[in-house]
């Protein structure tokens, strides 16, 4: 006599990953749009991603090193990773990883120029800024033949080299085809999209009133529309053309070439090597853009 437990198979707990990050279309354009090509990933790969809230100013390792130890806890789910969607947290992520080497850190879409600092479970999947402003800004040379170009860009929060890394690009080509460069136009830094439009028209149109160009290069697709804006008003759109970068938005028609950055390739690759047991970390990925031409 006596009592039989039976004994059935093991439950395998499920892989999942966490985002690291806030959602605020407004005011977060990137991340946002991130955050929507990173969780389409998650479906087609069948790894459901969380939502690590992270409020600036918290003590310690805050919400998010508390759901990372819960489900350190959880007999349910296995979390594979984090992924960073914003700048701004890196340092916050490092902080995380140097915390939890057993998981690993992916910074998405920025370019930095302290990743040499990464601990051993941490990398990123980035656009590969200065190829694709390189290659732009060559096939514009290839048509069009400017004999003067500008470029308009902001300054960026620390350590992030986004621009600057697409304006050696630019730089790098025109001195290879030996074409004249102006002083570049420095817009306000600004992360709301409609002032960085209306800041680049307002600095734009100041640039021309004492300079002329053919072409104007901008860092991203805002800029590209507030020059663009100050150039039609001045009576000059049939002299200047402008390009753009980046690809937030369907390229306007006006455009004369864009590299758009490719987001949904950044997000799909940094799931599959986050999952992939044989990628070696720390690591930088560079995807590059694609360039659209009239």
């Amino acid at each position: 006599k006596g009592t039989y437990v039976a004994v059935g198979p093991r439950v395998q707990k499920r892989p999942v990953c966490g985002m690291l990050g806030h959602v605020d279309p407004i005011n977060y354009s990137i991340q946002t749009f991130l955050y929507a090509k990173l969780m389409e990933s998650s479906i087609r790969q069948n790894v459901p991603t969380l939502t690590f809230p992270y409020l600036s100013g918290e003590e310690g390792l805050g919400i998010p090193g508390e759901m990372i130890r819960n489900c350190y806890k959880s007999r349910e789910y296995d979390l594979k990773g984090i992924f960073i969607l914003d700048t701004d947290h890196y340092l916050y992520g490092v902080e995380l990883a140097k915390a939890f080497p057993e998981i690993r850190f992916f910074l998405l879409s920025y370019e930095r120029d302290d990743f040499h600092n990464m601990p051993e479970n941490m990398a990123a999947v980035i656009t590969d800024n200065y190829s694709g402003s390189y290659r732009l800004a060559e096939r514009v040379a290839e048509r069009y033949h400017p004999k003067t170009m500008t470029y308009i860009l902001s300054p960026l929060k620390e350590h992030d080299i986004t621009y600057q890394e697409r304006e050696r690009g630019f730089l790098t080509l025109a001195k290879d085809r030996g074409i004249k460069v102006t002083p570049s136009v420095i817009v306000p830094r600004s992360s709301y999209l409609p002032d960085q439009i209306d800041f680049a028209y307002e600095a734009f149109r100041k640039f021309l009133k004492t300079r002329k160009t053919d072409f104007v290069f901008s860092a991203n697709d805002q800029f590209a529309i507030g020059a663009k804006k100050a150039i039609d008003e001045l009576g000059l759109g049939d002299k200047i053309k402008v390009v753009g970068n980046g690809g937030l938005n369907p390229p306007k028609e006006w455009l004369a070439a864009t590299a758009i950055s490719q987001y949904a390739e950044i997000c799909e690759t940094g799931l599959q090597e986050m999952l992939n047991p044989e990628f070696k970390m720390p690591n930088v990925l560079k995807i590059q853009q694609k360039t659209r031409r009239e």
